[in-house]
């Protein structure tokens, strides 16, 4: 009977290991899963930002447009330094507001994959942190067994009589 419970015993270290290590891997590959996640969408939002950037080129194209036509109803040339001085605002204010789509949308993106960073590093340290809680279990349970089976056969606690005569027996010598 003694024998049965020390090898449930066992089989169950097993199974307890082999669970820790299948949690741990599972939480690593988690983090890459997420971590791809956080990529992709990165990805995503620097392509939002050049279509916005494209906007507003386009925007401060059709406003220089429309400030070119408004300068030639009402009478004045082009060549204007004022006309002029009214379209190189346009640009600027048009470039500006591009870059600003842009820079703000690199921006987000590199929040994302900083995520997606910490996330795959969290995957990988629960991963690190399981193996030492399997060699922490297998060291508390194999203490255990010791205490319980070990020192010349299995203890009085339901173990093996045969195992306990043995060590009553040369106890009992030594006493002699």
């Amino acid at each position: 009977m003694a024998m049965a419970a020390a090898i449930a015993q066992v089989a169950g270290m097993a199974m307890s290991a082999y669970g820790t290590i299948a949690a741990g891997k599972a939480a690593r590959d988690m983090g890459e899963i997420e971590k791809a996640q956080y990529y992709d969408k990165a990805l995503k939002v620097e392509a939002v930002a050049q279509r916005e950037a494209i906007a507003e080129r386009d925007a401060a194209g059709m406003a220089k447009s429309r400030a070119k036509a408004v300068t030639a109803a009402s009478g004045l040339s082009s060549d204007d330094p004022g006309a002029q001085r009214i379209q190189q605002d346009l640009d600027a204010q048009g470039e500006y507001n591009a870059m600003a789509a842009l820079f703000g949308g690199y921006q987000e993106s590199q929040d994302l994959r900083n995520q997606g960073k910490i996330a795959e590093a969290e995957g990988e340290n629960a991963y690190k942190a399981s193996k030492l809680n399997l060699v922490a279990n297998l060291l508390q349970s194999g203490g255990s067994m010791y205490m319980q089976y070990g020192n010349g056969g299995f203890s009085g606690n339901g173990g093996s009589s045969a195992g306990s005569d043995n060590l009553n027996r040369r106890m009992a010598a030594r006493k002699r």
